[in-house]
């Protein structure tokens, strides 16, 4: 007798298909969002359906070295693509883009993948996250810092996104090194309106993985309120983790003009 698919299986390969890969623990978060509960599955549960999606011939997995686990993307007979090499060095960025799509979704928000570059000097998001109010926010995926050069065409498609592409805020998702070099350059090559539209969030440690607290950011995105360009100056806010993880300092008495919540040992 053949396997049923239903429905969430359509979507959740759908989805698979977007971010090209992913691991068990976006896969659970994916099912989770999928089947409208707002949380993870088991990771027994995620394990079954991966079992099933395999033997039927829906997905295909291969356990890189590098990695704590499985990775698991559509089969070919199904996308009609080519198998990813999953001992390319991007593997691990794939992984957490797609770690961190799932919990867009479990958030409530739809994933899409941002369009393709018109040219050559045009830049390709990791990813663009919907609100149900029609907010776009581009989302990048940050594992290794970049050269000067290479941001400046990435900043300059940023400005020109925001002003005339209806973009209406910018996300990064970085380990440590790339927060802090991510931060110094927009806040040293971008006018108060448009930085307080580039949120930088240091969640992710050195392989791509969620630190603890990661929460944090997510419910700073949940709660923030819908930026528009040209809108009154408001603090430019960041957060960078570092485990262990502290508690954050008493909130001071006054507003600051610009507030950084990094959590640091240096």
């Amino acid at each position: 007798m053949g396997v049923q698919i239903t429905e969430r299986d359509t979507r959740m390969l759908g989805w698979l298909g977007q971010v090209r890969l992913a691991d068990v623990d976006g896969l659970s978060w994916a099912l989770g969002a999928l089947s409208g509960s707002g949380v993870p599955v088991s990771l027994s549960f995620t394990r079954r359906w991966v079992r099933r999606m395999f033997t039927s011939g829906f997905v295909g997995r291969d356990r890189p070295t590098f990695q704590d686990a499985s990775v698991v993307w559509v089969a070919s007979s199904v996308s009609g693509h080519k198998p990813p090499n999953v001992l390319r060095a991007t593997t691990r960025h794939q992984v957490a883009v797609a770690r961190l799509s799932a919990r867009f979704m479990c958030a409530g928000y739809d994933w899409e993948n941002d369009r393709r570059p018109a040219s050559p000097n045009d830049h390709q998001a990791d990813g663009v996250a919907v609100r149900a109010e029609g907010e776009l926010t581009l989302i990048e995926v940050e594992l290794t810092p970049k050269i000067d050069a290479r941001y400046s065409a990435i900043f300059s498609n940023h400005r020109w996104r925001l002003t005339n592409e209806g973009i209406s805020s910018v996300v990064y998702l970085c380990n440590k090194s790339s927060a802090k070099k991510v931060i110094s350059y927009r806040d040293k090559t971008m006018p108060p309106e448009q930085a307080q539209l580039v949120q930088v969030f240091g969640i992710l440690g050195e392989r791509g993985e969620l630190l603890e607290g990661w929460e944090v950011a997510f419910e700073h995105l949940m709660n923030r309120p819908i930026l528009a360009q040209g809108a009154a100056n408001e603090p430019v806010e960041n957060v960078v983790i570092d485990m262990p993880l502290l508690p954050p300092p008493p909130p001071p008495q006054a507003p600051p003009v610009s507030t950084y919540y990094v959590v640091d040992e240096d």
